[in-house]
């Protein structure tokens, strides 16, 4: 077996649909997929091949490409995620748009579903800031236009997205901006306004999600949820600062939103205008942001981000995996770490010792004596943990499928790592 395979990929060279496509590389893998650059051979082109593999529920028989399912209990969850990824491809199929990634063939071929996408010679926003820095006004307006256009033809179809964030926005070498991956997306049936189609898991990236998303509330969903999203997304492209939570936005308003010298006051306007923590208080729609632009902004410009082509890195050229790209997640404090106990007496007595010369202090001994009805306790403390530990053991065993589907929500929902993910695998 070769090394590719053991990490659960297809070798180099792999044909797929009848000999169509050749792999030539692995791109990246997620918890839900692998991406790799292909060629079509009927047209001799380049294309992105997106393979669905769930970590920990998904191996390689040996020397083979055929992907099985590593426990029986596993199959339902496969099963249920194989129907979200066809929909997705389905999806993406029927959003023709220049600033869209296109969907151009889907099949099953070796146990799962495989589709087909436009290669994008570019790299992500996320990438791009990471490697360069933040980006000046006049290029976030220059992608403005793009942006609006792929979410006002993603709503014409009663699609919310519902994960707008840096990293799933490409831009090409020729600065054009377009929108990826639809795992996490919500449709609309047309027949009911109010019925949202929970075909894919309640996924979002913190910082980037409102209210009524974080609440899991799709009813709540609209073209509002996905431009408060957007919001976010100009903000981290301006500033690369941590995105206030929508309960700070509610709380201090402007100050929880700080901007950098040069950012004009109306697209610090605009961004409050789309980050509003209340929905009703949000533009309802993609027109009625093109038209305050319009109003407020004016002409946003031709300047474009331009990538030069020694400049792309192309580990991150394609980014299309819903979670290759990793989640912005909320900051966590560094905890403080603990004084050493030899240090600790300098530093309660820093004022008469300010040039922090080691005071020599003689240590001072403690004798303990064994109590033995606390020996007696802490046999019996052992032995609850013993009777609790083999507990638990049997209630997982019993009931691993129900405790493995959680899991797998959770990992889903709240982007935990992908240890969690081994976890499962072992549950």
């Amino acid at each position: 077996m070769s090394d590719m395979q053991k990490r659960g990929l297809l070798p180099n060279g792999t044909t797929l649909a009848g000999d169509r496509y050749r792999i030539q590389r692995h791109i990246a893998s997620g918890g839900f997929g692998n991406t790799y650059y292909a060629v079509d051979t009927t047209f001799d082109e380049p294309v992105v091949i997106k393979e669905l593999f769930i970590k920990g529920i998904c191996g390689r028989q040996d020397d083979t490409t055929e992907v099985t399912v590593t426990l029986r209990e596993n199959k339902s969850t496969f099963d249920a995620h194989r129907d979200k990824f066809r929909k997705e491809a389905r999806r993406l199929r029927r959003l023709s748009n220049v600033h869209i990634v296109g969907v151009h063939d889907l099949f099953d071929e070796n146990g799962t579903s495989y589709y087909v996408m436009d290669f994008i010679d570019g790299e992500s926003l996320a990438s791009l800031i990471k490697r360069r820095g933040v980006m000046s006004e006049a290029e976030v307006r220059g992608l403005l236009p793009g942006m609006l256009d792929a979410l006002k033809a993603v709503h014409a179809h009663n699609i919310w997205h519902l994960d707008i964030k840096p990293g799933n926005i490409l831009v090409n070498k020729a600065g054009v901006p377009m929108l990826i991956d639809f795992g996490a997306s919500k449709h609309v049936h047309s027949n009911d306004a109010n019925s949202v189609s929970m075909s894919s898991g309640m996924a979002y990236t913190m910082g980037y999600a409102p209210t009524e998303q974080m609440e899991q509330d799709p009813n709540k969903f609209g073209p509002w949820t996905d431009l408060y999203s957007l919001g976010a997304t100009l903000y981290k492209l301006l500033t690369n600062s941590q995105i206030p939570s929508p309960s700070s936005i509610a709380e201090s308003g402007r100050d929880a939103l700080p901007f950098p010298l040069g950012i004009s006051p109306q697209m610090q306007d605009l961004i409050l205008w789309l980050m509003q923590p209340m929905r009703t208080k949000r533009p309802q729609s993609v027109d009625e942001v093109e038209a305050w632009i319009a109003d407020k902004l004016g002409d946003t410009g031709d300047t474009a981000v331009v990538i030069p082509e020694d400049d792309i890195i192309p580990a991150s050229a394609i980014e299309v995996l819903p979670d290759e790209e990793p989640f912005e997640t909320p900051y966590v404090a560094p905890i403080a770490q603990p004084v050493a106990n030899e240090n600790l007496h300098n530093l309660q007595n820093k004022e008469e010792n300010p040039a922090g010369v080691a005071l020599e202090k003689k240590p001072e001994v403690t004798v303990l004596k064994e109590d033995p009805e606390k020996k007696s306790g802490g046999k019996k403390g052992l032995y609850l943990f013993i009777a609790i530990f083999v507990v638990t053991i049997v209630v997982i065993y019993l009931k691993r499928e129900e405790i493995s589907s959680l899991l797998l929500e959770l990992w889903m929902h709240f982007d935990l790592p992908d240890w969690i993910l081994d976890i499962i695998y072992l549950v």
